[in-house]
């Protein structure tokens, strides 16, 4: 299995939980600030404050998106292909006796099915995956021109 994006869960998780607690703080604060009135003063007033709660948010948005993006891969066995890509966002299985013929690109594999054309786009792919990836399908290529 190739995830199409490297991200590491833990990492995801730290930033979740930073943001959590920079932007309780942050709140915490800046509500405490508007009670006993905001210090407008810039950059040394409570402004600080919110740039804080800014960051926490930045911070959970960044880790949400790690974990989002971890679901999408590309893995075969010796009878068919399985992927979950972002272009399309639904698991797809292609069985390789449906394969017509294989087309191998830079950043793109084109397969004729006996159906339809699937492309599937790796510019996400970090080099040593796509490697991978075009490897496996040159041998699918080969068994099909043969």
């Amino acid at each position: 299995r190739i995830n199409v994006y490297k991200t590491y869960k833990f990492l995801s998780k730290l930033f979740i939980v930073l943001g959590s607690i920079f932007t309780i703080m942050g709140i915490l604060i800046l509500i405490k600030a508007i009670i006993r009135g905001f210090d407008m003063r810039f950059p040394s007033g409570d402004w600080n404050f919110l740039f804080m709660t800014i960051q926490g948010i930045l911070f959970i948005i960044m880790g949400v998106g790690n974990i989002i993006v971890k679901k999408y891969f590309i893995e075969w066995d010796d009878n068919e292909i399985r992927f979950l890509l972002p272009d399309t966002k639904k698991l797809e299985t292609i069985k390789i006796d449906n394969i017509n013929s294989v087309s191998i690109r830079l950043f793109e594999i084109e397969l004729q099915l006996k159906d339809n054309t699937r492309i599937l786009d790796l510019s996400n792919l970090e080099f040593e995956d796509i490697k991978k990836i075009k490897e496996k399908f040159e041998i699918i290529k080969r068994l099909k021109n043969s």
